[in-house]
This record gives structure tokens, sequence and C-alpha cells, in this order.
């Protein structure tokens, strides 16, 4: 499956109940994740007035993911698809997910086998060649963009 950051929203609607804090977690989290470039990363950023990402980074937040994605050390900027599809397939986006979001991944990863991230398209544009066969694309993204 998935790690995800989710917002307050998604505990309230989908939680059964809090984990105690110093509860060790059974799994291995990766440590990776790809934090998108915004029109503020006038350096790194190569979208246009009418894109609000393109292209991002890969990150390392640390054991058990303690680290603020702004202060994470880079591990890589300016992932490119040609030569970091791998990463940029295997590690989770930064941005947060709501509760729509994350039921509309979860039925379609659950019904047709697919898990992945539909924003990764408007970030990674060339990532995969099938946008338009998935579409409608889940609530992730803005409605104009699906």
């Amino acid at each position: 499956m998935f790690q995800v950051f989710v917002g307050t929203v998604v505990h309230q609607r989908l939680a059964m109940r809090k984990i105690a804090i110093g509860t060790r977690c059974l799994i291995e989290l990766p440590n990776y994740w790809i934090r998108p470039y915004s029109s503020m990363d006038r350096q790194y950023f190569t979208g246009s007035a009418d894109s609000l990402f393109f292209g991002g980074r890969l990150i390392d937040l640390g054991p058990g993911n303690d680290l603020d994605v702004t202060q994470a050390p880079v591990i890589k900027h300016s992932l490119s698809v040609d030569e970091d599809r791998e990463a940029i397939e295997a590690f989770e986006l930064t941005n947060m997910w709501g509760s729509d979001d994350l039921q509309d991944r979860l039925v379609r990863h659950f019904t047709t086998g697919i898990d992945r991230d539909d924003l990764k398209f408007v970030i990674f544009p060339d990532l995969w060649p099938d946008r338009q066969a998935l579409s409608p694309l889940t609530r992730r993204l803005p409605e104009r963009l699906r």
C-alpha cells in the first residue's frame, strides 16, 4: 500500500482510534519523499504562469519521518522522468491528502489494482501514458484537471 500525509478531517472521518505516542511501527517506513516545486522555487521551477506545480526534489524526512518537509535535506534536486522514473514512482508526494482524495485512491486500488497519486500527472506530466484511460481522475486533482 502507501503512506501519505493526511489532514485532521481524515482522522475525524476515517480513523478508529489514536495511536499512543511511542508506539513502534511494525513496518519500515520510507524516509524519502518527493516535495514538488512551486512558483516560489524560482531557481528550480520550470513551469509556466498557468501551472501550480512542476517537477520536484527528493527529500529525506529521517527515521520516523520526523523532520518538517521545509527543513528536510534534499537528496536530489530537479527529478526527471528520464533519469529518476523509479524514484518518482516509488516515493510519495509531500502534499496533504483529504478524505475524499484518499477514498478515491483506495477505491481505484481495490477495483483496478492501480495504486498511484494522480497529482503526479501534473507534477511530472510525462510519467505515465494512460491519463486518458483513467479519466475521470481522482479528486486529488482540481476538477478542471481531471
